[in-house]
């Protein structure tokens, strides 16, 4: 993982690439959370449900506007307060292995620049950051559009082949400032569209506030 320094901006926080079965693991060994494995599912723990009721005692921070990240946390029966990010999204593609790295890394800058504002405040236990990009099937990362022909010009490509949508989540613990990350990738096809589809589906808006100017959003 790229870390803030490489990203151009210097914090003092311990890193470290995270996974959402460790998280737990992690909460229970600092007694925050009994830590019970669930039922596995497509390779994945299903633990958040169990582990709401133990968090909602503790105060969390979403660092986002999103309003599909608040419906998510809401979901999970989660109490949280939103402090949106300032952070200028502004990372240099260049300097990631991948588009996963640089959704992480995106994200844990945003939940840095929240820890940073709320340092003198009442801390929480835990801010969270997210980030979702699209990779084209050509490597090309691909964020929100600025406006209707890039978003028309993204949806283009995206169209008729599989692509991969990536979501980078980051939790800051104030208690040390010690930085847990993780990411995940979806496989997305779409049917093929047609000039007339896309130019109306543009024209109601959507697109501009989701990566690659569609909805596809894992947190």
């Amino acid at each position: 993982m790229i870390n803030a320094c490489e990203c151009g901006r210097e914090v003092s926080a311990r890193t470290q690439r995270w996974t959402p079965i460790k998280l737990a693991c992690f909460l229970a060994a600092k007694k925050f959370v009994t830590f019970r494995p669930g039922r596995e599912e497509q390779g994945q723990y299903t633990m958040l449900l169990q582990y709401a009721e133990a968090l909602c005692a503790r105060r969390l921070v979403l660092a986002s506007a999103s309003p599909r990240r608040r419906e998510i946390l809401g979901n999970l029966g989660l109490k949280f307060d939103v402090v949106v990010s300032r952070f200028d999204e502004d990372l240099a593609k260049s300097k990631f292995p991948n588009a996963a790295e640089y959704a992480m890394a995106t994200a844990q800058h945003k939940a840095l620049e929240v820890a940073d504002r709320l340092e003198k405040e009442d801390q929480p236990f835990m801010i969270i950051g997210s980030d979702t990009v699209v990779e084209a099937p050509d490597g090309t990362i691909m964020e929100k559009p600025k406006d209707g022909a890039e978003a028309t010009q993204m949806l283009l490509t995206l169209q008729g082949v599989t692509h991969q949508v990536h979501t980078g989540v980051s939790m800051v613990f104030t208690d040390g400032r010690l930085v847990k990350s993780f990411s995940e990738t979806t496989r997305v096809t779409f049917a093929a569209l047609d000039t007339e589809e896309i130019a109306a589906y543009v024209k109601t808006g959507e697109p501009f506030d989701k990566a690659g100017g569609y909805g596809a959003l894992l947190f």
